[in-house]
């Protein structure tokens, strides 16, 4: 049930500021799961420069509670613990590696969809709402999220998703 109560556009932005600042929490408690189950050097760099850009943008989120005289607080976000708990039951799953790697980007592309969706929401109301010094912020952290999502796409369609499907990888 939705209990939330919004008189305006900026309890909207608070809100889901806070939603989003649960949602970097909870992916970098899921990071080390991750980057421990994958079996790809490549992969794993990619899984440490998110842990890196999720550590800056929950910073940054703290920066925006700062700035708006609002305690840094969490709100549960059901979507990323829905996202997360999927990318929990693929990294249990045996078989082929480098088929489990391409699990793992699949999952994290989910997850940076997720953030990308957030954090592009979060701008836009910062904007509406004349805070363009925080909606620049939300850009960058945006701009990061279409890198880590384009990179892991990338090295899937050009490394991985080839590797598994090779024929030994298919018996």
């Amino acid at each position: 049930m939705f209990a939330h109560k919004f008189e305006s556009l900026y309890d909207l932005f608070v809100h889901e500021l806070k939603d989003l600042y649960d949602a970097e929490h909870q992916l970098l408690e899921q990071i080390p799961q991750i980057k421990d189950a994958v079996s790809s050097g490549t992969l794993r760099t990619l899984v440490e420069e998110m842990r890196l850009a999720t550590e800056r943008q929950k910073g940054l989120i703290e920066d925006i509670f700062r700035t708006l005289d609002v305690t840094a607080q969490r709100t549960t976000c059901p979507a990323m613990k829905g996202i997360l708990n999927e990318a929990g039951e693929m990294l249990k799953a045996k078989g082929d590696p480098a088929t489990g790697d391409a699990a793992v980007i699949a999952s994290i592309n989910r997850v940076q969809h997720y953030e990308i969706a957030g954090f592009g929401t979060l701008r836009a109301f910062a904007e509406r709402l004349g805070y363009s010094e925080i909606a620049g912020t939300l850009g960058r952290c945006l701009d990061v999220g279409y890198f880590i999502d384009q990179a892991a796409t990338a090295l899937a369609e050009y490394d991985i998703n080839a590797e598994s499907a090779e024929p030994a990888a298919m018996s």
